[in-house]
């Protein structure tokens, strides 16, 4: 399974899921070294295979089909998992996202004789994937160590930050990864990050947002993603069984479902109509629309008076919480405007997710002898990320733009 969905523009982007547990896994070990933790098999076996399988249960295209997996499903199988090697439900909590629930079921129901043979802590692999700590005096080891695979500053953001970086030759940023793993320590029972590290951690936030601003929202990259996941909901919601050929535990851990399977799906019966046959054309021959802006910045500049601005993102995010909620909002748009019909325009959105430190998993970081919390030191800083959320419209030609951007600035889209 690919990495990333950016390879619509950076094409040499293609590296895999299977690359980044690699590399997650390499750096986990090597944080733990640099700790200094008298590390037993248990323990250097957990972290070791917790890096290595975090992300075994992604869905085809990882994150674009996430959102079609049955979260219920998988506490279900989670539950039989747990059940199975004798523990209960007290990994997950309310937490884990549906791949990190879907990971750690495949781990429980498929390799856990594997791994107890090696010494692995199954309890603490799945709560490493999914952030899960235990929050007692006698397991601040074992928090310490989840926090190497799952906290503000983690080896799987380090690896894809710098993986994503380089592979799609966006060229944005230059890290110290050797010196950030050196940084790591732990300080009365938590872990932390000394302040010798501090511009290595700057680098490290300005190239996640640079990721997220010009590669992983570039406007190409929110398009073709946009147009993939509607067109995988409108398909499998006319053919019912590609959900569970595709987007289950079972169709993961026991058919292995990956990319290939979901596109030969979608070529299936791209045909089904003529709507469907359009997206797949716009997506799979490059049909693309044009953006009325291409970045943020532009966003600012064409809808001119920030409070159309405003309006336009409070529109879309009110009708993005709905189910089919932007579909709708295209259609009394077109209602509403002379001149427009279906397949005119589609309006999509870039969620840039700003380096904000969530609580329970901030890394500390030591300056001297006192212990600094991560926002405190970079708080309003040149790393904050201004921008949250920005919707895009693609537009089939000259017209639809002119009618769309001449509404947007008279503040009467609807």
């Amino acid at each position: 399974m690919r990495q990333t969905g950016a390879y619509s523009v950076y094409p040499s982007a293609n590296h895999t899921r299977f690359e980044h547990s690699l590399g997650v896994m390499h750096l986990g070990m090597k944080v733990l070294e640099s700790l200094g933790i008298d590390a037993d098999a248990r323990i250097s076996n957990t972290v070791r295979y917790a890096c290595l399988l975090h992300d075994i249960g992604h869905a085809p295209f990882s994150h674009l089909g996430e959102g079609f997996y049955s979260k219920e499903e998988l506490i279900n199988w989670l539950n039989i998992g747990l059940n199975n090697v004798g523990l209960t439900n007290t990994i997950m909590g309310s937490m884990g996202s549906p791949h990190e629930l879907c990971s750690c079921a495949i781990v429980l129901n498929k390799f856990a004789d594997r791994l107890l043979s090696y010494g692995v802590d199954l309890d603490l692999l799945c709560r490493m994937i999914t952030g899960q700590k235990y929050n007692t005096s006698d397991k601040f080891t074992e928090d310490c160590l989840i926090d190497i695979l799952n906290s503000d500053i983690d080896v799987d953001k380090l690896d894809y930050v710098l993986r994503d970086a380089f592979m799609s030759g966006a060229e944005l940023i230059a890290i110290d990864a050797e010196r950030l793993i050196s940084a790591y320590t732990i300080h009365n029972g938590t872990l932390a990050l000394s302040g010798k590290a501090l511009s290595t951690i700057g680098n490290l936030i300005y190239g996640r947002n640079a990721l997220y601003i010009w590669v992983y929202n570039h406007h190409i990259t929110v398009y073709t993603d946009f147009l993939f996941r509607r067109l995988i909901k409108y398909l499998i919601n006319t053919v019912p069984e590609g959900r569970e050929e595709l987007f289950t535990y079972e169709s993961i851990a026991e058919k292995l479902a990956d990319d290939y399977d979901l596109v030969t799906f979608v070529r299936k019966y791209m045909s089904i109509d003529d709507y469907a046959r359009d997206l797949y054309n716009q997506l799979f021959n490059r049909a693309f629309y044009k953006s009325l802006w291409k970045t943020p910045f532009e966003f600012e500049a064409i809808i001119k008076d920030p409070a159309h601005q405003d309006a336009f993102i409070r529109l879309v995010g009110q009708f993005r919480k709905e189910e089919d909620g932007l579909e709708k909002l295209e259609r009394m748009i077109i209602e509403a405007n002379d001149g427009l019909t279906k397949g005119d325009f589609y309006i999509a959105v870039a969620d840039f997710k700003p380096f904000v430190p969530v609580a329970g998993k901030t890394v500390y970081i030591m300056l001297g002898d006192k212990r600094k919390r991560f926002q405190e030191i970079f708080r309003e800083s040149i790393f904050q990320n201004p921008f949250r959320e920005i919707p895009y419209i693609f537009v089939k030609n000259d017209q639809v733009r002119n009618i769309l951007i001449n509404k947007l600035n008279e503040g009467r889209l609807l």
